[in-house]
């Protein structure tokens, strides 16, 4: 899947861990149906699935149009590509996220498509959409092709967890002490999480 992009409804999209550069999934491309010149374009892409705890990926960072880079970490569009001829709205997978009323230059999905609407929402995927302004200057092989940068989900943490337990910090050198029972009683084993809640400093 790096580094190319696919055009095909049944494509599988790839979970990502850490960073990876990666090609997209076009799950829609066509001319705005109420433009009278025919030169706005939208692309809705897929990258890959959000985490699993519903919150989405870390970033998604730089955009590359045919190997050339069109959009940096920052979201900053880079020459020859201008805000004339190039919007997009990025959507990191999130389990409440909805591609169909995300703004792109203005305008949304549902109101460019009449056929998106607000049940296509394209929870748990992160992906983007493009709206392209056709300029054969800077576009000139029509539809590019698209790879992304990405930061993808954190790795879940499968320990354990201890909570409800009374800690104290020591005066002097600072060493934690436990104010009654067993780590061990409670099952705790090396490699378990404790979970630290209450009082936000240490005194002093």
């Amino acid at each position: 899947m790096v580094g190319i992009t696919t055009q095909a409804t049944d494509a599988p999209i790839p979970v990502v861990y850490g960073d990876a550069k990666l090609g997209v999934v076009i799950a829609d491309k066509r001319v705005d149906e109420a433009s009278t010149d025919n030169e706005d374009f939208y692309i809705v892409c897929f990258v890959c699935h959000g985490s699993r705890d519903g919150g989405g990926i870390a970033a998604i960072d730089e955009i590359w149009f045919n190997d050339q880079l069109a959009i940096d970490a920052n979201g900053v569009i880079q020459s020859p590509f201008s805000a004339s001829t190039l919007a997009f709205a990025k959507l990191l997978g999130s389990s409440t996220q909805d591609f169909s009323s995300a703004s792109i230059g203005g305008s949304t999905l549902d109101t460019v498509f009449t056929d998106w609407t607000n049940t296509d929402k394209g929870a748990g995927l992160a992906g983007i959409i493009f709206k392209l302004k056709a300029d054969k200057t800077v576009y000139p092989q029509g539809v590019p092709v698209v790879t992304v940068k990405v930061k993808g989900n954190l790795v879940e943490d499968n320990r354990s967890e201890v909570s409800g337990v009374n800690i104290a910090f020591n005066a002097g050198p600072k060493t934690i002490v436990r104010a009654s029972g067993s780590y061990v009683t409670d099952g705790y084993v090396a490699g378990d999480r404790v979970a630290a809640t209450g009082s936000a400093s240490n005194n002093k």
